[in-house]
């Protein structure tokens, strides 16, 4: 089922993939997905049905994408592997950011909702406590951006793209597993980039020291995922303010 590639060599090094923009892809493959094999709709909805085979959809999903993902990059204390090769095999050196790390609790919260499996509902919670538990800064607040494997920092810089990414893995996980510390965290976060990342003019830089010190530059990403992350902690709280905070 996976996909058909055109001129592939065997022989050939196999290459690193970035398992964060991989995992990012699979969203809309979840949401087609869940949508696809929803019973009922009528109409437009009924007419692409007919068209569209759900559930070869969901095999694919299931089958190409997620079981490789809990395969490969699942570990034991919870830390994801994202650097993978072609063959879905972790490479020697690897570091986590809070994106990957975030994006792959996103992953694992899908395979736990399309499956049903308790080996996702597990990795969502190895993955969440890991990520409490190592890239957190106790002493100025906020998220280091980078982790080894073993949990150590490696890069303690405070990036509001990953501060999203954390509001929306931790947002999945608490909403799948029923954990509210994850939902807390995930609130404290925004609240976090509220007080720490927003211009006076109500703008949010992407980058700060660790201590918060020398905040510089704009982008798009943190803007745009920002929206994402606060619509998924809503659907997660219910809470009116988030709402209210998302535009």
């Amino acid at each position: 089922m996976a996909a058909k590639t055109s001129g592939s060599n065997a022989s050939a090094p196999a290459r690193l993939i970035g398992g964060a923009w991989i995992a990012a892809g699979l969203a809309a493959g979840v949401v087609l997905t869940l949508w696809l094999t929803w019973p009922g709709g009528d109409g437009r909805e009924a007419m692409i049905r007919r068209h569209i085979d759900g559930e070869w959809f969901r095999r694919s999903l299931v089958e190409d994408n997620l079981a490789h993902w809990l395969a490969a990059a699942v570990t034991d204390s919870g830390f994801f592997r994202s650097a993978l090769d072609r063959r879905w095999r972790p490479a020697e050196r690897q570091v986590a950011t809070l994106v990957s790390q975030s994006r792959l609790l996103f992953v694992m919260a899908a395979g736990y909702e399309v499956t049903g499996r308790e080996d996702y509902i597990q990795a969502v919670r190895k993955g969440a406590d890991f990520l409490l538990s190592h890239f957190r800064d106790e002493e100025h607040g906020g998220w280091f951006w980078a982790v080894d494997a073993e949990g150590h920092p490696v890069d303690m810089h405070k990036d509001c793209y990953g501060h999203a990414f954390v509001i929306f893995g931790l947002s999945h996980a608490g909403r799948v597993t029923g954990e509210e510390r994850y939902l807390q965290a995930a609130l404290e976060t925004w609240g976090v980039v509220k007080s720490r990342f927003r211009d006076e003019l109500g703008g949010i830089y992407r980058r700060a020291g660790r201590d918060w010190s020398g905040r510089s530059g704009h982008s798009q990403n943190p803007m745009m995922h920002l929206f994402e992350a606060l619509l998924a902690l809503h659907d997660a709280t219910g809470s009116q303010q988030v709402l209210d905070d998302a535009p």
